[in-house]
């Protein structure tokens, strides 16, 4: 799979849950918060990922309608196996 990010979009060669190419929204809630939006020939999937307790933990929960019913929530807690690196330089 190839993939490439444009703008707030994660553009993929094809999709997890279909062969055919297709697209993320990506957005930022706050400086711990991600929320990816996708579509899959007749899945919608809401996707937050939150980082916790100074990037330690993520906590993943995960929205899947298909036809407009909801059919699946996952939710995930998980742990940093290895430290975090440096903090990115103020003028960065």
């Amino acid at each position: 799979m190839d993939a490439s990010l444009c703008g707030h979009q994660l553009r993929r060669s094809r999709g997890y849950l279909c062969g055919s190419p297709t697209k993320s929204q990506i957005r930022q809630a706050d400086e711990h918060e991600v929320v990816f939006e996708s579509h899959y020939l007749e899945w919608d999937i809401l996707e937050h990922i939150r980082l916790v307790d100074q990037d330690r933990f993520r906590a993943r929960s995960i929205y899947s309608w298909r036809d407009g019913n909801l059919e699946l929530v996952e939710t995930h807690h998980e742990i940093r196996v290895e430290p975090a690196g440096d903090p990115l330089p103020a003028d960065a």
